[in-house]
């Protein structure tokens, strides 16, 4: 990402789509794990089946971050992009990394966490993932997958969960549920508007459509965003 201002220079930025189209095609290899900022990871066997208190408030701050992001113009923006018929920014099938397979890798990574070995996680695998939807009383409905980790040596199993916040858009670029589960994990078009607010405003200066500068910089201004992003 960090040739990107030069590459927004070129004289053929044009409009709004030709600065989203240069991001898509400049995007990194591992730009799907992007969705981990999400993600929160546990021991199947601290809560069972169950979330706690804790865990629903910090997934409800999630979701409401989330709905925010959704609520932006940019958003809208990028959505369109990537649904339009001749975008081939599809991102290879949700850049070919599914919601299990990321989770398995933060599974992978939490168990590391857990073994007070952070950062290496290549020393454990994710055997399964087992992707779940319920709906307590009254609350919304929440997706945890769950994963069997083994460390390098096959045994060792341990049982960790990872905590998604749930995409109540109806445009989330993302998978349909497993297993009759309906409720959308975060999409590509959540990330991709979510790392495009979070880059630098020096990102845009080499824009040389001032009229497109100035678009793109009233999309992403923090002044032009709500509470939650601001901050």
């Amino acid at each position: 990402m960090d040739d990107l201002p030069v590459l927004l220079s070129s004289e053929n930025v044009k409009d709004i789509k030709d600065v989203l189209s240069t991001l898509l095609s400049n995007l990194p290899p591992n730009f799907a794990e992007f969705i981990k900022w999400v993600a929160e990871v546990r021991r199947q066997e601290e809560n069972g089946q169950k979330l706690s208190e804790e865990e629903k408030g910090r997934l409800a701050i999630k979701e409401e971050v989330l709905k925010q992001v959704q609520d932006t113009p940019l958003y809208k923006h990028v959505t369109s992009l990537l649904l339009s018929e001749d975008s081939v920014y599809q991102l290879k099938a949700e850049m070919e990394s599914s919601l299990t397979n990321v989770a398995a890798s933060i599974c992978c990574q939490g168990a590391d966490i857990f073994a007070g070995r952070s950062g290496l996680s290549d020393r454990f695998c994710c055997r399964q993932t087992c992707v779940r939807c319920y709906r307590a009383t009254g609350d919304n409905p929440a997706t945890v997958v769950s994963g069997t980790v083994v460390n390098g040596n096959g045994n060792g199993e341990q049982g960790v969960d990872v905590l998604v916040p749930t995409s109540q858009a109806k445009t989330s670029c993302c998978s349909s549920g497993q297993n009759g589960c309906s409720p959308m994990h975060p999409g590509s078009n959540d990330v991709l508007t979510a790392l495009l607010l979070a880059l630098p405003p020096q990102t845009w200066s080499h824009i040389k459509d001032m009229k497109v500068l100035q678009e793109i910089e009233n999309l992403v201004s923090a002044e032009n965003l709500p509470p939650l992003l601001q901050e």
